[in-house]
């Protein structure tokens, strides 16, 4: 018995471990990282960002950015980029940013005030299959934490006790 749950925890931690090295190598595909910003006339811009079906925008930072649409770019100024930036959808996971959920489409941050060099902003061109390879990345971590268990749970199980007296026939019979 122990040792068929040494097996099942053995084949539990290989299979968690790939689907977490798949998450984590897969996820990465999917996201685009960079902190270049352009000075223009009234503001800084990032590189144009293009999104391909529904999209997340994050910026890492407490710094006021505007998200505003490629078309409209050419019509922002300081006095009316509220008027065109894109509203945020909340805080980042970790409280220290800004996220935008958007649909396709071509977009730029745009900032008034030089952003500092550490900034960073990410994005993925597509949600959905982002939050599902993450989904993946949880379910092997998941695996992994249940196989460790089994593991311990099949190392510390005690095997039958047995009589010496039968121990003694069984050799006697061999």
């Amino acid at each position: 018995m122990r040792k068929n749950i040494v097996r099942v925890g053995l084949v539990l931690i290989v299979f968690g471990i790939i689907l977490v090295v798949a998450g984590i190598g897969l996820t990465s595909d999917y996201l685009t990282v960079s902190h270049t910003f352009v000075k223009d006339k009234y503001y800084y811009a990032s590189k144009e960002i293009n999104i391909t079906s529904d999209g997340l925008v994050a910026l890492d930072g407490n710094t006021t950015f505007y998200l505003v649409n490629a078309n409209n770019i050419s019509l922002v100024n300081q006095t009316n980029v509220q008027n065109y930036s894109i509203a945020p959808t909340g805080p980042t996971h970790d409280g220290y940013g800004t996220e935008f959920l958007v649909g396709s489409g071509s977009y730029y941050l745009v900032s008034l005030l030089a952003p500092s060099t550490g900034l960073v902003y990410s994005y993925t061109s597509h949600f959905s299959t982002f939050t599902d390879l993450g989904i993946i990345l949880l379910i092997g971590l998941f695996l992994i934490v249940v196989s460790i268990i089994m593991l311990v749970i099949g190392f510390v199980l005690k095997g039958k006790k047995r009589d010496k007296e039968e121990d003694f026939l069984n050799d006697e019979t061999q």
